[in-house]
């Protein structure tokens, strides 16, 4: 099944508020070859194998937010993605601070002075088989936010979308 364009699923645990107000949201879903995998796990499988490039293009930009006094992740979270040994609400994956954690969906994501970030990765069960969805959230703060949202989606886009290709073409979905 190829990755395809959705609607956020009914009972996500992204935040109502964050929603309502969002300045770009993202959903789409791909069809899991390996049923019934914890949200940490699918984390991994998508964000623990990025190609070497990708891994030096969000190194460089943590290093320029942080230098701008953002919050970001650490180059060692960004080269070794891991689950940790018991990731759960409040604890962090990849670098990334979790908001959310059961045993259908993962919220991860970061708030900043620019913008608010996040990114849902939920389990759907079908009749017989398990649909992931992945959702992005943004909600800027002011003029940086705005113009970083616009010079970022497109790379975004093209970017998250190439992961999960990758991921379920190497069967790690």
């Amino acid at each position: 099944m190829p990755i395809m364009a959705c609607d956020l699923p009914a009972g996500t645990a992204l935040d109502q508020a964050m929603l309502a107000h969002a300045d770009f949201r993202d959903t789409f879903s791909v069809r899991l070859s390996q049923p019934g995998r914890p949200p940490a796990a699918l984390f991994v499988a998508i964000f623990g194998h990025r190609p070497w490039w990708m891994k030096m293009v969000l190194i460089a930009r943590h290093a320029i937010g942080s230098a701008f006094g953002l919050a970001s992740s650490r180059p060692s979270d960004i080269l070794s993605v891991t689950a940790g040994a018991n990731p759960g609400q409040g604890g962090s994956i990849g670098g990334w601070p979790l908001f959310w954690l059961d045993d259908q969906e993962l919220v991860a994501g970061r708030d900043n002075r620019h913008m608010d970030f996040r990114l849902s990765l939920m389990t759907i069960d079908r009749a017989t088989e398990q649909d992931l969805v992945v959702s992005t959230l943004c909600r800027t703060h002011n003029r940086f936010g705005r113009l970083y949202l616009a010079a970022i989606i497109p790379f975004h886009r093209w970017g998250l979308r190439l992961l999960v290709r990758r991921a379920r073409a190497a069967g790690r979905l």
